[in-house]
């Protein structure tokens, strides 16, 4: 699982039309092109999958918390921008029940203290004013 996580977390350095669409998607999902929300769903499904493999680990003791709730944070910080949030409401019904049900929750938990990805990976926040909380 490490090995994958790092995978994801290294895919947007290795491929810049992928850096470009999940930059311009936590921005804004549904105002980006087709071609751009695609490659951006394919990376934020990328980590949600993880999370909810993660969670069924921790459910049989094969992952503690501390790991669960690294993949969680991801997850939430991805939802907490703008685009995070257009993605999500069409990512949820998707991912498994339990799993979606959990972030749902933890969304509701924290109440908008969960930092943006932008704030935990800066080089994907925009280049203007207008979002420079994202």
């Amino acid at each position: 699982m490490i090995k994958q996580a790092s995978d994801w977390m290294s895919s947007t350095s290795r491929d810049s039309e992928l850096f470009a669409a999940v930059r311009e998607c936590l921005q804004d999902f549904d105002e980006a092109t087709p071609l751009t929300r695609d490659r951006f769903n394919g990376w934020a499904f990328a980590a949600l999958f993880m999370v909810e493999s993660v969670y069924y680990m921790r459910e049989n003791d094969f992952a503690h918390d501390q790991s669960f709730n690294s993949f969680e944070q991801v997850v939430l910080s991805i939802i907490a921008t703008k685009g995070g949030k257009q993605w999500w409401t069409l990512a949820y019904p998707i991912v498994g029940s339990d799993v979606g049900n959990h972030i749902k929750k933890r969304l509701d938990e924290t109440d908008g203290t969960i930092p943006p990805w932008g704030v935990l990976m800066p080089q994907l926040k925009a280049d203007t004013g207008d979002n420079a909380d994202q």
